[in-house]
């Protein structure tokens, strides 16, 4: 795994069960204890339901603010209105590789470029971009990133998230049990170092065996063809943009002609 995404540490991967819980793991262990009220969480418009809903709940659980940087006219991601929405105070970047909705490719290492400048960290959603292009989490840059294994012909719910030490060291962990303790009395615990403190309980072994065999043959196979992925990306531009065309001359609309 660490090959095939080009990790820097395998110790810096942490398997969990799936993208969704794995972007909650960065929710509830370094967005909720780190940030304060005047903290934003930027998103991106073409964001999926995984990546919005954890920052929303943080948001409104302690009065953050959950900000949204819109698409433009080619249902890619309006990177001025970004520019300008990406503040100091922003604290957390998140957003998908590649869109499921449009199939639309984000500018990821230009995301993260912007946002470190600001001082913001960032969280990316594979989910869709691991199994159809060659990802380099090396070369992104981003402080966390999660590869999920159901899209890519895996068992369901096996998965591995990719962060740096300055955000996963730190936090604490958001399960307990198991080799996530090194020491503990009835007074003290001593968590265990990254990953193991993410990885409560039993790990999902049998996911982790078939993750493995999913990237064996996915490394042999032609689904990272960057013309397969254009193609995708293209129908999906053709579909939001009827899409739009339908609401803006349904009657009641801003774009339609008022009925006599």
């Amino acid at each position: 795994m660490r090959r095939f995404v080009n990790a820097k540490q395998p110790a810096r991967s942490v398997f969990v069960r799936g993208t969704t819980e794995g972007i909650n793991l960065v929710a509830n262990t370094w967005v909720r204890p780190s940030f304060g009220p005047g903290d934003e969480i930027l998103i991106t418009e073409p964001s999926i339901i995984p990546t919005s809903c954890p920052g929303r709940c943080c948001a409104t659980a302690s009065a953050r603010k959950l900000v949204v940087a819109p698409i433009d006219d080619t249902v890619g991601l309006d990177m001025a209105a970004f520019e300008r929405l990406l503040t100091p105070r922003t604290k957390l970047v998140a957003c998908p590789h590649i869109a499921n909705s449009t199939g639309t490719l984000l500018p990821v290492e230009a995301i993260t470029r912007l946002a470190h400048a600001k001082g913001a960290k960032v969280l990316i959603d594979g989910a869709q971009a691991a199994p159809r292009m060659v990802v380099d989490v090396q070369r992104s840059a981003a402080t966390s990133m999660r590869s999920p294994a159901t899209r890519a012909t895996a068992p369901s719910a096996s998965e591995r998230s990719t962060a740096s030490a300055s955000c996963s060291t730190p936090c604490r962990p958001g399960r307990g049990g198991g080799d996530m303790i090194l020491t503990v009395t009835f007074d003290t615990t001593t968590y265990n170092e990254v990953p193991h403190k993410f990885e409560a309980g039993t790990p999902d072994i049998s996911g982790a065996i078939g993750l493995g065999m999913a990237v064996d043959y996915l490394e042999g196979s032609a689904s990272t063809d960057p013309g397969a992925r254009e193609a995708l990306s293209g129908y999906g531009a053709i579909c939001s943009r009827r899409c739009r065309a339908c609401a803006s001359s349904a009657p009641g609309s801003a774009g339609s002609a008022s009925s006599p």
